[in-house]
């Protein structure tokens, strides 16, 4: 017989076993049989899990800064993971938030150092979303993974003045004794003292 090769797809991790007829006019097929065993090549891959997931921030306008906060890098995969962090990316286009570090290396079953996040001082009011980190490697089979991170802005506290009542009226006759004194009060519905 000349040599002959083919070529098979398989879908499962293992040894797997094909059998192959080779016919020829006026000859016994079964007894050109045989049996081919083949083994696929298992393809290491890196897989990404983000602890926590996200991250929240709250800050009052004009005030100071949050602390930053960190989260980890976990790889459960069977490969190295060689991550990248991207900052703002689609989707996600605000600046606010900020990345500690913008690479590094996990080995296989491993975890990262804590990696910080930090954010930009309060301003704004509201609640925010539009910030995030994208982490990335090509050889992960879960590539990318992004860490949401949601930030509040409330405003700062201030008094209200409410005055009762809001105005007074005196009356009297020239020449004669000086009206009586009256009285009103300063309310304070604010969230700060009133000084």
């Amino acid at each position: 017989l000349n040599p002959y090769s083919f070529s098979q797809t398989y879908n499962t991790v293992g040894t797997n076993y094909s059998r192959m007829i080779v016919e020829r006019d006026g000859a016994d097929p079964a007894a050109c049989s045989a049996n081919v065993s083949v083994s696929p090549e298992v393809i290491s891959k890196s897989h990404i899990v983000l602890n926590p997931v996200s991250l929240t921030f709250s800050g009052v306008s004009g005030g100071a800064t949050p602390a930053g906060q960190a989260f980890q890098i976990q790889n459960t995969g069977t490969a190295a993971l060689n991550w990248t962090a991207t900052t703002p990316y689609s989707g996600k286009p605000a600046t606010w938030c900020h990345v500690s570090s913008n690479s590094g290396s996990v080995a296989a079953g491993g975890v990262s150092p804590n990696i910080t996040i930090t954010v930009d001082a309060p301003t704004n009011i509201g609640t925010f979303s539009d910030c995030g980190i994208r982490i990335a490697d090509a050889n992960a089979d879960n590539t990318p993974q992004d860490l949401g991170i949601t930030y509040t802005v409330t405003a700062a506290a201030q008094p209200h003045i409410v005055l009762n009542p809001v105005s007074l009226t005196f009356s009297g006759v020239s020449g004669g004794s000086t009206p009586a004194g009256q009285a009103f009060q300063i309310q304070n519905t604010g969230t700060a003292a009133l000084n």
